[in-house]
């Protein structure tokens, strides 16, 4: 290797020392310490005094990145670290074991699909009960499970022909009947007061004809989540989840 291809080399080596020091420099803060900055530093003049243009260039591009480095608004440093927190996993979740005085009762809610969402909602806000009513199917099937993600295992579930009769037991043991529903006289679910002592069942009714008048008449109340856009509906199992979620934020806080 002659004299000319030894200082392209090298000259390439400093070129890659000094895109490496870029890429440290706009890491996290505290990646770079000061032993680091120092032997950047004392490389850069190295490389500056050297007879090469390469390594003249390496050093100018070394010096940018620690002035860069050093410069950088204290806020913006401190963004960056926010913005890189690590992702938790499923290894870092802890079952609270909280089991809300809450639970479901889905009639006529034909689609599996919806039907496993409605088991890993109810795992996920720590829904007492899932009644399962007319002709929603149930456990075991593989629709459900897919959608579930297994939590049909966890989930406490019962399956009843008749919805009135789950009603009326549940009437009997102090709940108040929430019917998910728009009707001329429901009102926002927001706006619902709860009390922390309160037993509360939340009906869901058909994909296509929502909660049916029989069960309407049941319930204490019938409430909706107000529409924004253009339809005037939403998937059921969606509806429950924000549904769900407004109830249970107000049984756990009240």
């Amino acid at each position: 290797m002659n004299k000319r291809d030894k200082e392209i080399s090298v000259g390439i080596l400093f070129l890659i020392v000094a895109l490496l020091s870029i890429s440290l420099a706009s890491g996290i803060d505290g990646f770079i310490d000061i032993s680091i900055v120092a032997a950047l530093a004392t490389l850069s003049l190295y490389l500056f005094f050297k007879r090469s243009l390469y390594a003249k260039i390496s050093a100018v591009i070394i010096n940018t990145a620690l002035i860069y480095k050093i410069l950088m608004p204290w806020k913006y440093r401190k963004a960056i670290r926010e913005l890189d927190a690590r992702q938790l996993d499923h290894s870092d979740h802890h079952n609270s074991r909280l089991i809300q005085s809450f639970c479901l009762v889905a009639h006529d809610i034909k689609t599996p699909q919806n039907i496993g969402s409605l088991f890993r909602l109810s795992d996920a806000l720590g829904i007492k009960h899932l009644y399962l009513t007319g002709s929603s199917p149930i456990p075991p099937n593989n629709k459900i499970r897919k959608t579930s993600r297994a939590t049909e295992n966890i989930v406490a579930y019962s399956y009843y022909d008749d919805p009135v009769e789950v009603i009326n037991k549940l009437i009997q043991d102090d709940y108040k009947i929430i019917s998910l529903e728009l009707t001329d006289k429901s009102m926002d679910i927001s706006q619902v007061a709860l009390n922390k002592q309160d037993k509360v069942c939340l009906i869901l009714g058909s994909e296509n004809k929502g909660v049916n008048t029989e069960l309407l008449a049941l319930s204490d109340i019938a409430v909706h989540i107000p529409m924004l856009g253009q339809n005037s509906s939403m998937n059921v199992a969606m509806a429950a989840a924000m549904a769900s979620y407004e109830i249970t934020k107000q049984l756990s806080t009240c």
